[in-house]
């Protein structure tokens, strides 16, 4: 086998001296920096090219096939090894990190030698199509057609190529530094590439089958890189691993060239300067480069005061500066607020004076404050005046005694009332002392106005009388409360004591009224004063709608008063609400009253409430109701748009539950049959609500029923696990109002919070405790659910009324099931009642003598 010589490869062997010699230079550079990691970066790059031109070269001048195709696989390790090497030398340029680059340079090596070893094994059919010879002039080359794995790689060279031109793109958008030899080395791999393209596309001069340039582009770009490199030094252009740590430093940090153009700043650099890469490096940073002083004060354009270090790096071929600046300037500014607090101590109302006793006392000293707290014009004019004249009767007291002056062990103080001519009167505490001045009649004194502080005082103990003499009226509340039988009685009495205070002129205790009339009822008043319906109506509608204090001024016989309404919550429920009309503006004294006087007058309702009845046939009955017209309930809502002949205002309609259906609960309406058709046409209107048919029960009082189906399902289901019974329930279109029977030992503010999860308005109107009717106690107790809730759809319907009102097929229909399996239930729940009636009427009768 023997090599020939073409004009390509005497310019191969030039490029290939060229490399070597570069790289002596380099390494020779190494030696002498110490920065042994980067230029092991730098000789892998320009390795790498050097292996591609030989290898590609040897491929072209080679006469042996095998030769060819055996340079051919070696070559072709270069095409990912050179991006590989370009981009991590352009990351560590950029991120220098000394660990991880340590391991990036050992992997690198342990990759290209994996790499290489992988095109040697792979299989020739794998890496490229049957290689045919083509004739270039005198010379012979090896070509070949595109295959998969030729594509994949090249593919890889390429990505790898973008992503590391991408990392100096990215910096240069942030608009931050890049180092042109970290530029210059993401875009070595980019040259072979076009030219790899330009041959594939077949575009002469550089494509087209033949000889490939793409490796001497390669070794051309990597020997300029190599030169730059040399000439700048990596040391300079790349700064080590700090430069990471100061990107995000509380500090500014700014590189500059010998030309005084920015090359890198950090954050806090491009807030205090005012300027970004590539500016030109402002005039007053400029200036203190020439200052020798390590550390120099400066004062920035925009007003910001700093701290500024600056340090040379490089060598002497290329020198930058670096720029470490420190804001001062908040540090400054709390520093001058805290030289203005002291003066401003300095500078307080401290009256400073000196005494000559005598026969008759006079000042030889007094300060300004002093001058200003007993008015005197004319400071310098001092021995005119007498210390008899400034001090009237408390002059004996200040310097008469000598056992009164204070001593640096024994400071004494004494406080004043004085009554300056011209001036008011003010409190003084002072103390005297005897004259530094060694002069036994010479007397010096310190004199401050305590007057806001004496008026404090005063304010405090009466503050401390109102407050003692609301402990006793409050103690009086709790003891009336335990003494007195009844709400009512213990109301009133509580109420008195409120109006017996001067500012009240009225205090009520007032709870909502029913749905039929929707006025409020008073419970319990005292006072003079009435209070206005309006104002009482809404105030009522606050308390049991957000449950919390309002206060609002009125206007009553052109005089102004102050309308504070409390909710009295009895177990966490509003049950009425204390109103009290005092004087306007109230004080905190009337306020906390009233809030006191709410607690005990919820205290005493919830004891009637609680009590514990030994008897099981007691039950609480409720009556809750929604008001609330923006979220209504769908009854209210219904019978808004029904277009009802009676009023149902003063008179509203009675619904019962009959059953619930899933999401759905049906309510039943026994009423004038106008009003069921009434009713059921506004319920086709709405899409949440269901209606029935409307059936005549009685033709000569024109009665019919329908039943209404409403999405409150879940509602009554909780109701019935709870062992509540929904009654009755009174609509129109003002509100709704719900009647419940439930046991004692239930907590009202439970059942009320299940309605609330749907109508937040939901609240009480009145609770009282009534007897369950012995028929209920003693004869449905053996009934279960079904036959209970067929015998009360029968009642209700008019099954048992004669004539009849509902056949058994109609009360089977309201409760959703088959007529046969109503008249087994219905049949079922007679022979228990009638048998228990038997049962208990054998027990009452008396035994036989």
């Amino acid at each position: 086998m023997t090599l020939q010589f073409p004009l390509v490869a005497y310019f191969s062997i030039l490029l290939t001296v060229g490399l070597l010699c570069t790289g002596y230079a380099l390494l020779r550079r190494c030696r002498q920096s110490g920065d042994y990691l980067t230029f092991r970066f730098v000789g892998i790059i320009i390795g790498v090219s050097l292996w591609w031109l030989v290898m590609s070269t040897v491929k072209f001048t080679a006469t042996s096939l095998e030769l060819k195709i055996l340079s051919y696989r070696l070559s072709m390790a270069a095409w990912i090894g050179l991006p590989i090497s370009t981009c991590i030398f352009s990351f560590i340029g950029i991120y220098h990190r000394d660990a991880s680059s340590t391991q990036l340079h050992r992997g690198v090596i342990a990759f290209l030698a994996g790499l290489l070893a992988f095109i040697m094994l792979i299989p020739q059919s794998a890496l490229f199509t049957t290689p045919h010879l083509l004739s270039v002039g005198e010379f012979v080359t090896l070509e070949h057609g595109v295959s998969v794995t030729t594509a994949v790689i090249t593919g890889i060279a390429w990505t790898i190529t973008l992503f590391g031109i991408a990392i100096a793109l990215s910096r240069v958008v942030h608009k931050k530094y890049v180092p042109p030899v970290v530029a210059l080395a993401a875009v070595i791999p980019s040259l072979p590439g076009i030219i790899g393209v330009l041959k594939l596309f077949e575009i002469y001069p550089a494509g087209g089958a033949g000889f490939n340039l793409a490796p001497h582009l390669a070794g051309l770009a990597t020997i300029l890189f190599a030169a730059v490199t040399h000439r700048k030094g990596l040391t300079t252009i790349i700064l080590d691993s700090r430069h990471a740590a100061i990107e995000n430093a509380t500090e500014g940090y700014v590189l500059a060239d010998e030309t005084e153009i920015i090359r890198d700043m950090n954050t806090e650099a491009k807030r205090l300067v005012d300027a970004t890469v590539g500016d030109q490096l402002p005039s007053w940073l400029a200036e203190s480069s020439a200052e020798t002083a390590e550390g120099v004060n400066r004062t920035t354009p925009t007003g910001k005061e700093i701290d500024l270090q600056q340090h040379t790096v490089g060598s002497h071929r290329a020198t930058n500066k670096v720029f470490l600046l420190r804001d001062r300037t908040e540090q400054l500014t709390r520093m001058r607020k805290l030289e203005s607090r002291d003066r401003l101590i300095a500078d307080l109302p401290v009256g400073v004076f000196r005494i000559q006793r005598g026969t008759s006392p006079r000042f030889v000293y007094m300060n300004q404050a002093f001058a200003e707290l007993f008015n005197i014009s004319d400071v310098d004019q001092i021995d005119k005046h007498a210390v008899s004249d400034v001090f009237g009767a408390q002059q004996p007291q200040l310097i008469g005694n000598q056992s009164n002056y204070s001593t640096p062990e024994n400071p004494e103080t004494t406080e004043q009332l004085f009554s300056p001519p011209g001036t008011d009167s003010f409190w003084g505490l002072v103390s005297t002392y005897p004259s530094s001045t060694q002069d036994p009649d010479m007397i010096e004194g310190v004199i401050v106005d305590i007057t806001a502080e004496k008026q404090a005082e005063a304010l405090l103990t009466e503050e401390l009388d109102n407050i003692s003499h609301d402990l006793e009226l409050t103690e009086q509340l709790w003891e009336l409360s335990v003494r007195l039988e009844g709400f009512d009685a213990f109301a009133q009495e509580a109420l008195s004591l409120l109006t017996d205070i001067d500012t009240i002129e009225c205090a009520e205790v007032v709870r909502s009224g029913r749905v039929c009339c929707g006025e409020p009822e008073t419970i319990v008043a005292n006072g003079t004063t009435h209070i206005p319906d309006t104002a009482v109506s809404n105030a009522i509608e606050h308390a049991y709608t957000e449950e919390n204090k309002r206060t609002e001024t009125l206007t009553i016989d052109d005089e102004r008063y102050t309308l504070i309404t409390t909710p009295i919550m009895t177990e966490h429920v509003a049950d009425s609400a204390l109103m009290i009309l005092s004087a306007s503006p109230p004080d905190d004294r009337v306020e906390h009253l009233v809030t006191d006087t709410a607690e005990a007058l919820a205290y005493k309702r919830a004891v009637n409430y609680r009590e514990k009845y030994t008897d099981e046939d007691k039950m609480t009955e409720l009556r809750i109701a929604n008001t609330d017209t923006d979220k209504p309930h769908p009854l209210s809502q219904l019978l808004t748009t029904a277009d009802v002949d009676v009023d149902i205002e003063s008179s509203p309609l009675t619904f019962t539950n009959v059953r619930a259906e899933g999401q759905i609960t049906w309510y039943l309406l026994r009423a004038d049959q106008a009003v069921c058709n009434a009713v059921t046409a506004a319920a086709t209107a709405h899409d949440s609500i269901k209606a029935t048919t409307p059936i005549s029960i009685n033709d000569d009082e024109n009665q019919s029923r329908c039943q209404i189906g409403i999405e409150t399902g879940d509602i009554h289901r909780s109701l019935n696990t709870e062992g509540v019974t929904v009654v009755t329930i009174s609509a129109n279109a003002r509100g709704t109002e719900f009647l419940l029977h439930l046991p004692t030992d239930l907590k009202v503010a439970d059942i009320i919070d299940i309605f609330r999860t749907r109508f937040p308005a939901m609240h009480l109107r009145s609770r009282q405790t009534i007897e369950r009717e012995s028929v209920d106690t003693q004869v449905f107790t053996e009934l279960d659910e079904y036959q209970r809730q067929a015998m009360e759809a029968a009642t209700r319907m008019g099954f048992f009324s004669r004539p009849q009102g509902a056949t058994a097929g109609d009360v089977a229909n309201t409760l959703d099931i088959g007529r046969t399996t109503f008249t087994r239930r219905l049949k079922n729940a007679q022979t228990t009642v009638f048998n228990k009636l038997l049962d208990s009427q054998t027990d009452t009768e008396p035994a036989d003598d």
